[in-house]
Order: structure tokens, then C-alpha cells, then sequence
């Protein structure tokens, strides 16, 4: 009797195709992340740009002996970022009270942001 003992030294095909199978599932789920981190990101970069425009302008109005009492909205550019930036002023018993509105876009979508604040 002879004894006949196969030499498996290479690859079958269908191991070749499960490895390139799985190779595509971890590469397009690393580029899904990749791009859901960078809309996060960018949203993120873009909230603060607006809240710190928001800030700015209700710190620019309490400094005023007599600020302007509503806005039309102003362009206004913050890293590279276009947003639109409104207030009005109200009378609160004896309190005026600012509020800033700035809007902006980032990955598609549209959202503002509010601050409010007594001044003078």
C-alpha cells in the first residue's frame, strides 16, 4: 500500500475570494467612519464659529451707550464659514435684553444658534 500525502502549499480560490470579501467590508466601513467623523467635525468647527459670532456681537451691543434695536441679517465669514447674523432688543421692565441669532450651514444642513443676555 502506498500512502499518498497531498502537498497543500498554495491557496484555494475560494479562500483568495472570503479574504477579498472581507478585505471590501473593512475598507468601506473605514471609509463610512472616516466620513461620518468628518461631518462631525466639520459641524462642530462650524456650531463654535457661530456660538463665539453670537458671543461677540451681544458682548459688541452691552458695550453700546445705545445700541440699535434690531438687525437685519449681516454676513458675516468665520473659517471660511458664511453665516447670517440678526438681533433685537427688548424691554424688560427695567432691563434691556439682547438677543443674537446666527445661522449657519455645515454638511448640508441649516441650523442657528441663540444667545441672550441683559445689557446696560
Amino acid at each position: 500500500m502506498e500512502n499518498s500525502v497531498k502537498n497543500s502549499a498554495g491557496s484555494s480560490i475560494i479562500e483568495i475570494l472570503i479574504t477579498l470579501v472581507i478585505i471590501t467590508i473593512i475598507t468601506a466601513l473605514t471609509i463610512s467612519f472616516s466620513r461620518s467623523s468628518f461631518n462631525i467635525m466639520s459641524d462642530t468647527r462650524a456650531k463654535d464659529a457661530a456660538y463665539l459670532a453670537a458671543e461677540e456681537k451681544l458682548t459688541d451691543l452691552s458695550t453700546k451707550a445705545f445700541p440699535v434695536a434690531s438687525s437685519s441679517p449681516e454676513t458675516i465669514t468665520i473659517d471660511n464659514i458664511a453665516m447670517y447674523r440678526s438681533w433685537t432688543i427688548d424691554n424688560v421692565n427695567t432691563i434691556k435684553r439682547a438677543s443674537v441669532t446666527v445661522s449657519y450651514s455645515a454638511s448640508g444642513k441649516t441650523s442657528s444658534i441663540t444667545l441672550s443676555g441683559a445689557i446696560n
